[in-house]
């Protein structure tokens, strides 16, 4: 028989590695995740199980991306349908390659995120969408 403590620390041990998701480690990885595994409509939290934990753009960084978001729904009205209201929560993961990248949240639901335009990123391998 196993001492109590060893064994209570192997069952520990089993039940962290079968919930954890292996976090993506690069761009290309995320773009995979992102194109395969996250969907619009997502729950914050969906994403941040899949990706890690994203951190909350500051209000002043919300203003700027909530600003771009509108400039590029004008441009690219298909990728942006959604737009941007000042109650959008923004979140951001830190890419081991040095990029950024933000997420847009509505009620706790992603939002203007189109999983196609991540296929390339994701397929050859880039450094950056």
């Amino acid at each position: 028989m196993f001492p109590k403590t060893l064994w209570i620390a192997g069952l520990l041990a089993l039940v962290l590695a079968g919930c954890q998701t292996p976090r993506p480690s690069n761009m290309q990885s995320f773009s995979r995740m992102l194109t395969t595994k996250i969907q619009p409509g997502d729950s914050s939290l969906q994403v941040q199980r899949i990706l890690g934990p994203g951190t909350t753009l500051t209000a002043a960084e919300t203003a700027v991306a909530a600003q771009a978001v509108r400039r590029w729904q004008n441009e690219e009205p298909t990728l942006y349908p959604a737009g941007a209201t000042e109650d959008d929560v923004f979140l951001r993961w830190t890419i081991p390659d040095g990029c950024d990248l933000q997420l847009q949240f509505r009620n706790d639901r992603l939002i203007n995120h189109a999983p196609q335009s991540y296929a390339a990123t994701a397929a050859a391998g880039h450094s950056s969408p």
